[in-house]
């Protein structure tokens, strides 16, 4: 089974993937100029993949209500859904899991730090670090 995590933000969609077993790999960054652009970009890529779930990261807040942070990440998994529903370009239609990313940002942001790396860099890679990390918590939780 193939699994992807998403970590939404306004201008970057980090993404990793897992594909049976226990390992979770980072892969480069979705640019998001438009919830539009960026889901056609996911499309293409669950197409190449064959993925057959999404994990798509919840902010809720640390007191668990949900903020605008939440509404944003909402609306763009209703239009995701509805994309991976009516389009042609996939055969499987993965399903699309909201799992409690609370932390996960600020947990790759120190392991960045602690290995050194630059700020430049970082910002280059901390969504998609946070992504692998999402997954990692959500395959742990789910035994998988």
């Amino acid at each position: 089974m193939t699994i992807i995590a998403l970590d939404y933000g306004d201008r970057r969609i980090g993404l990793a993937i897992n594909t049976e077993g226990d390992f979770v790999f980072a892969r480069p960054y979705i640019p998001r100029k438009s919830n539009s652009q960026a889901i056609d970009c996911i499309i293409d890529f669950l197409r190449r993949e064959d993925v057959d779930l999404i994990v798509l990261g919840a902010p809720y807040n640390m007191d668990d209500s949900q903020g605008e942070a939440m509404d944003k990440v909402l609306a763009f998994k209703k239009a995701l859904e509805k994309k991976i529903r009516y389009t042609n370009r996939l055969v499987k239609r993965p399903e699309v899991d909201l799992w409690d990313e609370r932390n996960t940002t600020t947990r790759a942001e120190e392991i960045l730090i602690q290995q050194d790396v630059s700020r430049s860099r970082r910002k280059e890679i901390i969504d998609s670090l946070a992504a692998s990390l999402l997954l990692e918590d959500y395959l742990k939780e789910k035994g998988a």
